[in-house]
């Protein structure tokens, strides 16, 4: 994994990233807002979110964080899965499979690139229940399928779902915008995560209490926080995982595992965004 720092029970957070959270959060909003999800996509390029680098072992896998709630996820063959792909948080590359959730324009697009192999939505836009179970070279990925919360337009069951990506032996958990603690039903194909990428905003999806709950039935190896809402937010979650769990921030967008790199117990794993 490449280097990163640690930061002691008790600390600040480093200032940079507390105060960049109002700013990026604006940024986000306003590119949104001005350019719209759908209309973003047409003519778009990839933004560079990260340096290119060597091509991973064959136990490991590569996880980007591209910013709000999208990650890169790549497995040592090269398949690359992006989450909650919206054509304005960009990859390096195209992927291979992105996944996608309905709650907001921010975690979706019609418009796909007709180079993307698999687009995999939590919802079934039929209105029954999405089932997605793909393996594409050397890496699988399923869903299961959760709740959002309803806000008037008809939708609450099962129209989000939570990913599961595996490859070299390693299996990551994407919460994706789920609203809710987990049924068992919903928790036992999880329970082997060894990475869960986790929103944060307390607010927006689930809460702070929900999200500690679901990270103490998994206990994974590594948790790296996401969607992060507010500043206030940020340091709320912070400030209660700190006597819980070592915390460390990675100094860049990219980090790579193999099983046997993997931290134990717990750590929450910081990497740096350009969208909150």
């Amino acid at each position: 994994m490449r280097r990163s720092r640690s930061v002691a029970r008790g600390a600040s957070w480093p200032v940079a990233l507390l105060a960049m959270a109002s700013a990026l959060a604006w940024s986000f909003a306003a590119t949104t807002a001005r350019a719209g999800c759908q209309i973003a996509v047409a003519g778009a390029g990839y933004m560079p979110h990260g340096l290119l680098v060597a091509a991973l072992a064959p136990d490991q896998i590569r996880i980007t964080f591209a910013g709000h709630a999208s990650f890169m996820v790549e497995s040592p063959e090269g398949v690359g899965v992006f989450t909650d792909y919206n054509g304005v948080v960009r990859p390096t590359r195209v992927p291979d499979i992105v996944t996608m959730n309905p709650m907001h324009s921010t975690h979706y697009t019609d418009f796909i690139e007709p180079e993307i192999k698999h687009v995999l939505r939590g919802w079934d836009p039929g209105g029954g229940v999405a089932s997605h179970d793909i393996k594409y070279k050397d890496m699988r990925v399923r869903n299961v399928p959760t709740n959002l919360r309803d806000l008037g337009n008809g939708r609450l069951r099962n129209d989000n779902s939570i990913l599961i990506m595996e490859a070299a032996g390693i299996c990551v958990v994407y919460l994706s915008h789920t609203h809710h603690v987990l049924s068992p039903s919903q928790l036992q194909p999880i329970k082997d995560a060894d990475v869960l990428l986790v929103p944060i905003d307390g607010t927006w999806t689930m809460s702070h209490d929900e999200a500690f709950h679901i990270i103490d039935q998994v206990k994974p190896r590594v948790v790296i926080p996401m969607h992060y809402g507010s500043t206030r937010a940020l340091q709320t979650f912070i400030a209660r995982a700190t006597p819980l769990f070592p915390i460390r921030e990675q100094g860049g967008d990219v980090a790579e595992f193999s099983l046997k790199t993997l931290p134990k117990p717990t750590e929450i794993l910081f990497l740096e965004t350009r969208f909150f």
